[in-house]
């Protein structure tokens, strides 16, 4: 796997984590302040502000997980197939760029993401020349091997 997308890959998934964890911390934040403040005479928001912490804590989660995933897999030695790896970079960094636009600074851990999977994906077609490369070697019996 290149140095770059690896590189890349990284700041995009451990930059994602952090401004994840940062906005829902401000989220939490704001919606406690808003409970204890504004909230008071308004009874009938209980249940629906539980339903809300509930569903950011699991879209929470599953960015972790999503990211952590990322993580492992590029920090992985022997990677049978790095193409899917590089699909799904491109995937999740298309999704954090489309989201991103209500958070801007998240704009930054999905472009890197997005920047590492086309790296990845590119270096399919530079495997592939190298083998044509090596099968006309092979072939022709005027080129010595080195």
């Amino acid at each position: 796997m290149d140095k770059r997308a690896k590189t890349l890959g990284v700041a995009g998934a451990i930059t994602s984590l952090i401004i994840d964890s940062l906005a829902l911390l401000i989220t939490f934040l704001v919606i406690s302040l808003l409970k204890k403040y504004a909230l008071e005479e308004v009874k009938e928001i209980g249940p629906f502000y539980n339903v809300f912490l509930i569903i950011i804590a699991i879209i929470f989660g599953i960015s972790t997980i999503i990211n952590i995933f990322i993580l492992i897999m590029l920090f992985k030695k022997n990677l049978k197939n790095p193409y899917l790896l590089g699909i799904f970079q491109i995937i999740i960094g298309s999704i954090k760029i489309l989201v991103g636009f209500s958070n801007f600074i998240g704009l930054i851990g999905g472009g890197l993401t997005l920047a590492s999977g086309i790296i990845i994906m590119s270096e399919k077609d530079k495997d592939k020349e190298n083998k044509k490369t090596d099968e006309r070697d092979l072939r022709d019996p005027n080129i010595k091997p080195q």
